[in-house]
């Protein structure tokens, strides 16, 4: 896979990850394709080659447009060097359709790579993507959506500067198909994927602005109403992580005791519970759609969670008697552990019902 360090790569990586995929990955690094023999042996080693790296922005136009052809011309003399015949599978974009240096280049890169393989009688797929958005995108590289999230988890105020219609795919999808297409593949060389949405730059933003508006200051939920809502909402979740946790809740005691409201949503979902005994560790995994919420009602506990391509670990220290919540961000595994001398008591929701046959959780210790 080139490319693999970048966004698409990495979510990529990620879903191979979530499935326990079957798949030798080989390593790669963004220099080889500067060094001639690091190719061959690259390629030699491939039966299947994901071709995701390219450059979208830089200061010279022309740069993108010479860098990306370049960069599928070095693939293809590398296999040819070493009389290999790899399924490719390219990534190209719908700004093929709009002209600029990018999409064009795009789209070159991936004529080149279709006549490669017409002419040595093997299989390639050409994705045409839309705009794509997901977690941990890079602010002013990869979207806008990336850099409104950021610009709004930091209490900025992002700016339009073109407002029009866009076509939008969730990264999650393009790993889904990709992972499908190298168990079994399909010839064909302008391949469409279909968008999870479709909205004004604008409309966009006003639905990130009312998700901030609401879960940042309330820790509220908001109405989701569809899969984009969805996935748009855990976008934005993913660059809340750590500055927004643990969230504090407001506890009203009088002579009967006391009352905190735990979840205030306008969706809908599934509450739970359950009881810790000392010492105790419960979870151990990750969700990659699923939101979910924690607090401890009784007891002290230790929730850690950690970016599951990542070795940083976020601890929180909960307890019962002043009471916090903690969302759980997708591709988060996670774990709560009863760290007290008595039983803990903590309280689950979800924002959908657990499926058995579809249950969103992947075991990985934390």
């Amino acid at each position: 896979m080139t490319g693999s360090d970048g966004f698409m790569g990495k979510n990529l990586l990620r879903f191979f990850r979530s499935q326990g995929s079957p798949f030798k990955i080989v390593d790669f690094q963004v220099e080889w394709f500067d060094q001639p023999e690091k190719m061959k042996e690259f390629v030699s080693d491939c039966d299947v080659i994901v071709h995701l790296a390219g450059v979208n922005r830089h200061e010279d136009e022309k740069y993108i447009f010479n860098r990306n052809v370049e960069l599928t011309e070095i693939l293809i003399s590398a296999v040819d060097s070493v009389n290999a015949t790899p399924y490719f599978i390219f990534s190209s974009s719908t700004q093929e359709y709009l002209n600029n240096n990018y999409g064009t280049a795009k789209k070159e890169a991936r004529l080149k790579l279709s006549s490669w393989a017409s002419g040595n009688r093997v299989p390639f797929t050409g994705l045409i993507i839309p705009n794509v958005y997901g977690p941990f995108g890079q602010p002013f590289y990869n979207s806008f959506i990336a850099t409104f999230c950021h610009l709004l988890a930091k209490r900025g105020e992002p700016e339009i500067q073109v407002d029009r219609s866009v076509g939008l795919i969730y990264v999650f999808e393009i790993a889904k198909k990709i992972y499908q297409l190298i168990n079994s593949p399909e010839d064909n060389p302008e391949l469409l994927l279909p968008i999870t949405g479709e909205a004004a730059v604008s409309e966009v933003l006003n639905k990130l602005k009312h998700f901030s508006e609401l879960y940042q200051k309330e820790a509220r939920i908001p109405e989701l109403n569809n899969y984009f809502d969805v996935t748009l909402f855990n976008t934005f979740r993913s660059y809340l992580v750590p500055g927004f946790y643990p969230f504090s809740l407001m506890k009203r005691t009088d002579d009967r005791g006391f009352l905190t409201e735990i979840i205030k949503e306008n969706t809908g979902g599934q509450v739970f519970y359950s009881s810790t005994k000392p010492g105790i560790t419960r979870g151990n995994h990750y969700h990659t759609n699923k939101i979910e919420r924690f607090c401890v009602l009784q007891g002290e506990g230790l929730i850690r969670m950690r970016r599951i391509e990542e070795n940083e670990i976020f601890e929180f220290r909960v307890s019962g008697d002043a009471p916090v919540i903690i969302d759980m961000p997708v591709w988060y595994t996670h774990n709560i552990t009863n760290v007290g001398s008595s039983e803990m008591l903590t309280l689950f929701w979800s924002n959908e019902i657990f499926d058995p046959e579809n249950p969103d959780t992947y075991f990985e210790a934390v």
